[in-house]
């Protein structure tokens, strides 16, 4: 038995099947293209998120508070941290407050906490709207604190009416989420 091919009526039908053929194609890899333009958009969304948001992973942090920042307790330091902090005045943008400085023996890493009593900051847009952090990173929820994309200074509203800032110095990055884990607002 032979296979019966199909009957073409005329010679424009076929350019009109192969053009139908390449849409589906283009199509198809326009819309390929913008999934993984999606999925890589949001891996980065999700990276650049502290991690400290979704998992427990605090170091031992002190039952007694290390220091007290205007009522707020800082409960973990680095081991590299020496001596007692230097009370320093807070200023970001129009708001004043007051803060601890700590550094270690050669003085590259540095730590700061700082305290502020706004009167109208109620959430994390609220304080991308205050515009005193150098380069931002948007939070993925409204109770999440802002972070900066280098990974040295974040704010988050500890309580209503406390205003929490934890800056490090670039040495000290990789313990800026530790060190905000252990303050506590009282």
């Amino acid at each position: 038995m032979s296979r019966i091919e199909p009957f073409v009526m005329s010679e424009d039908t076929a350019p009109v099947t192969v053009r139908r053929g390449r849409s589906r194609t283009k199509l198809i890899v326009l819309l390929t293209t913008l999934v993984v333009v999606i999925a890589v958009a949001s891996a980065y969304a999700i990276s650049s998120r502290p991690a400290f948001l979704d998992a427990d992973t605090t170091p031992v942090a002190a039952e007694k508070a290390l220091a007290t920042v205007d009522g707020v307790e800082v409960r973990y330091l680095p081991e590299y941290i020496v001596g007692q902090g230097k009370a320093v005045a807070a200023k970001a943008g129009d708001l004043k407050g007051k803060a601890l400085r700590w550094q270690d023996k050669e003085g590259s890493r540095t730590v700061t906490v700082s305290v502020f009593h706004p009167r109208k900051v109620n959430n994390s847009q609220d304080i991308l709207a205050l515009n005193i952090m150098k380069s931002p990173v948007e939070p993925r929820k409204d109770g999440d604190p802002v972070v900066s994309q280098d990974g040295t200074d974040m704010l988050w509203l500890a309580k209503k009416g406390v205003l929490v800032r934890v800056t490090v110095s670039e040495l000290a990055a990789d313990d800026l989420e530790p060190i905000a884990k252990g303050v506590q607002a009282k």
